[in-house]
C-alpha cells in the first residue's frame, strides 16, 4: 500500500514494507511455537509408554474469557498462572501497539 505525501511541491511516496516484514516474522514465530509444542507432546507420550500415572491440564480463552480444567490440582495453579501471564501480555500489547501507531 503506497502512502501519498507532498513536501515542498514534491511528492514522496512511502510503502508500509516495514510493517508486512513484522507481521510474516510474528507469523513464523507463532507457526514455530506450535510445531514446538506438537513435538514436545509427541516426547512426552513417547517417554512415559508405560506410566499408568498421567496428569493433563487443558486452557485457553475464548475472547478475553479464559477457560480450563485439569485432573491435579498444582497443574491448575500452574494453569492459572500461565494464563494470567499470558492475559496480562496480551493487555500490555494492546497497549503498546495503539499508542505505537496513532
Amino acid at each position: 500500500m503506497l502512502k501519498a505525501i507532498k513536501s515542498n511541491k514534491n511528492i514522496k511516496y512511502h510503502s508500509r514494507s516495514k510493517h508486512n516484514k513484522m507481521t510474516y516474522n510474528l507469523t513464523s514465530i507463532g507457526i514455530l511455537i506450535i510445531l514446538i509444542g506438537f513435538v514436545l507432546v509427541f516426547l512426552g507420550a513417547l517417554t512415559n509408554l508405560n506410566s499408568k500415572d498421567t496428569k493433563i491440564a487443558v486452557g485457553g480463552f475464548i475472547g478475553f474469557i479464559p477457560f480450563g480444567f485439569s485432573n491435579d490440582k498444582r497443574l491448575v495453579w500452574t494453569l492459572v498462572f500461565l494464563m494470567g501471564l499470558a492475559l496480562a501480555f496480551f493487555f500490555a500489547m494492546n497497549f503498546f501497539l495503539q499508542h505505537r501507531f496513532k
